[in-house]
């Protein structure tokens, strides 16, 4: 109330140093160890966090509500009153309705009734009835003996926390006034006293007071005035501007990591994320238009995981995420539903047609555990973050796979079949969603992508000429990009090399990405228009300036860009994601081999620079801002002959990426670089 009486916002207002106050009280409520317990339920605790949260546009929990609505008496005298329990000397508990409760809780319900979008599914009833039963008891137990008041230890400081609490839900404090301006002038200094009808003034007393004078209590106190004595200076000092920093997490499987988009060059490890994903396209549209927050990328994706089981599942990717992620990203279940069969049957060869239909009707069958295991996902996400209330969650939906109207002849496959099976996935992923989103407090997005993508959709089979407009990968080919003459143009596989690369084919290419990273970044900016351009199904989500931020850090480097490169091909290195908190990064340094010295030193964030000598390096990026402030970020770079990470003593084919290292006949020689291998993409 203080910071925002002056103004202020009261997220960083006792400093940077000290974090982010809404995420520190979120971590108080859901941390449930008996001594927290206590801090956040016991005496006024539920009252001033209830208070906090609503006054800032902010959901308050279940378990402050629960308790909160405990401490409302129900029998005798003390019914609707607000209080608490007293340990009587024979060892029984006696309620005690109490003024100074029934006026904070009064202001409490006060703000819920005016936010009920703040007010959690259930409890509107709840609340509405136990405002107007403590309204009736606080009406009914004013003293009268010489004017309007509530008699307690100090009755000034409790009649004026309890009559601005009845003024806020308009009841006429008339008479109460009066007897607060006869207890006034009793101490002729223009404050009020502790105990009525005394002469000392007291600075609590009048505190709370001034509060009924006014009219305004706990749920409406403000202040518009500059204090008198505000000091001036000669000269003004001019602020360095002050930023906040914001995590995009993605999650997900291929469609999320980004298969597709490269030709070599994606890590060892098996993920095939790549920096030419959407979420990267998007981190960096939003830092080039953002002034005051700085985004900064965790990709978490992995190709080929499925929602809650096999390695690198979606729901352990969301149990390992920073708590403090401001916006998530991600696509789920199509491995659930094994679509790359479906695409493999239906879509790789003409003499495959025959079995379309019983794969798709297998996926279809898949539909249902696949929603529940969404819904299990949204559960663990929610449950992960320290403030799910600000946290943008977006579920990117699927492309179709092959156009319209391309069936065989005489035959609903591939086209017809495929898309209705896509179509069905697609309406049970909004309901998913929908549902999702009337019960809870994390809210979430859905972007389908089919609309965005038809008529960009592959032909079906090894087709020449392809789709000049695609924005998927066909068979025998990956990394598809926008030439000149605004067509596709992709790196085509040779027939040897197919089964190697069939982790890009029917996967999103580079346009895709793109198009993605737009169509989401649309989605996080105005829901609304995204709602009517593509129909995303919107969970009604925190705005953009009010999302939850990473709190207690001063300044962080950030690069995006490939880890591995094939030697003598151009390695690009993004740093505009790097953060401070102060004023502004004006300095880049970058030691790309990891000898201590740093031979590239740039006033922009973004490099390119084609590195030759083959080996594992350390690398190291500094940035300084405009206080002289700097911080060094350490990773990996390596460089290989063929960009696939794997030592060329060990590597069955050391002039192609072949991360997998598939050798189908088992002759030494990896399917990649193997004339004799004609195995079939999957």
């Amino acid at each position: 109330m203080t910071a925002e009486i002056l103004g202020e916002d009261p997220t960083y207002f006792l400093g940077k140093d000290t974090g982010n106050l809404w995420i520190k009280l979120a971590s108080y409520i859901n941390d449930d160890t008996p001594g927290m317990q206590n801090r956040v339920t016991m005496y006024w605790g539920p009252h001033l966090i209830t208070i906090a949260l609503t006054r800032a546009n902010r959901p308050v929990p279940t378990k402050i509500l629960d308790k909160l609505l405990s401490t409302q008496g129900t029998q005798g005298d003390d019914a609707g009153a607000f209080g608490y329990t007293k340990r009587n000397h024979d060892g029984t508990k006696t309620f005690v309705g109490d003024p100074d409760y029934t006026g904070i809780a009064l202001s409490d319900l006060t703000l819920l009734q005016r936010n009920p979008h703040l007010i959690p599914d259930g409890y509107h009833t709840k609340i509405d009835t136990a405002a107007n039963n403590a309204t009736t008891w606080a009406i009914n137990t004013k003293t009268h003996d010489d004017g309007d008041y509530w008699e307690t230890y100090s009755a000034a400081n409790s009649t004026g926390m309890l009559a601005s609490a009845l003024a806020e839900r308009g009841e006429d404090m008339t008479t109460v006034k009066q007897w607060l301006i006869r207890q006034q002038n009793l101490t002729k200094v223009g404050a009020w006293q502790a105990q009525r009808n005394d002469h000392e003034p007291n600075i609590m007393a009048t505190d709370q007071a001034i509060m009924a004078i006014t009219g305004h209590g706990y749920a409406s106190t403000w202040s518009g005035k500059t204090p008198k004595n505000t000091p001036t200076c000669t000269t003004t000092p001019t602020p360095k501007p002050q930023h906040t920093l914001v995590k995009i997490t993605v999650l997900g499987d291929s469609y999320s990591a980004g298969n597709g988009t490269l030709v070599d060059g994606y890590p060892a490890d098996g993920s095939y994320r790549s920096p030419k994903n959407y979420g990267s396209v998007l981190t960096g549209m939003l830092n080039q238009k953002s002034t005051d927050t700085t985004y900064q990328l965790d990709v978490r994706a992995w190709s080929g995981a499925q929602i809650a089981t096999g390695d690198h599942n979606i729901i352990s990717q969301a149990d390992t995420m920073d708590p403090h992620t401001g916006v998530i990203l991600m696509t789920a279940g199509g491995n659930d539903l094994n679509f790359a069969d479906v695409a493999d049957m239906c879509l790789a060869e003409r003499q495959k047609l025959g079995g379309c239909p019983g794969m798709v009707d297998t996926a279809r069958k898949k539909l249902g555990a696949t929603m529940a295991n969404t819904t299990t996902l949204l559960s663990h996400i929610q449950k992960r973050l320290a403030d799910p209330a600000h946290t943008r969650v977006i579920l990117i939906g699927y492309p179709y796979l092959v156009p319209a109207g391309y069936d065989d002849l005489f035959a609903d496959v591939p086209a017809t079949q495929v898309r209705a099976a896509e179509d069905e996935f697609r309406a049970r992923q909004a309901a998913t969603i929908k549902a999702w989103n009337t019960s809870h407090v994390l809210k979430v997005d859905y972007a389908p992508t089919t609309s965005l993508f038809n008529t960009h959709e592959p032909y079906p089979f090894v087709v020449r000429p392809q789709n000049k407009y695609r924005w998927i990968n066909g068979l025998g080919e990956t990394a598809g990009e926008r030439g000149d003459d605004g067509e596709t143009h992709a790196s085509l596989i040779k027939p040897w090399n197919i089964t190697k690369y069939s982790v890009h084919f029917f996967h999103p290419n580079v346009i895709g990405h793109e198009q993605i990273a737009g169509m989401v970044h649309d989605v996080v900016l105005s829901p609304r228009a995204a709602t009517r351009s593509v129909g995303a199904e919107t969970g009604g989500g925190v705005p953009l300036d009010q999302l939850g931020t990473v709190p207690g850090v001063r300044m962080r480097a950030d690069v995006i860009g490939q880890n591995l490169v094939r030697a003598g091909e151009p390695l690009e290195l993004d740093a505009s994601s790097s953060y401070t908190s102060t004023g502004h990064i004006r300095r880049w340094q970058w030691d790309l081999d990891g000898d201590g010295h740093y031979e590239i030193d740039s006033a922009t964030p973004g490099i390119t620079r084609t590195l030759k000598q083959l080996g594992k390096y350390r690398a190291h990026l500094r940035i300084t801002d405009d206080t002289d402030t700097s911080d060094t970020l350490t990773f990996p770079i390596e460089v290989t002959r063929d960009g696939d990470g794997v030592p060329d003593t060990r590597d069955n084919c050391p002039t192609i990426a072949n991360q997998d290292q598939t050798d189908t006949n088992h002759n030494g020689v990896g399917d990649a670089c193997d004339p004799n291998t004609t195995k079939a993409p999957r």
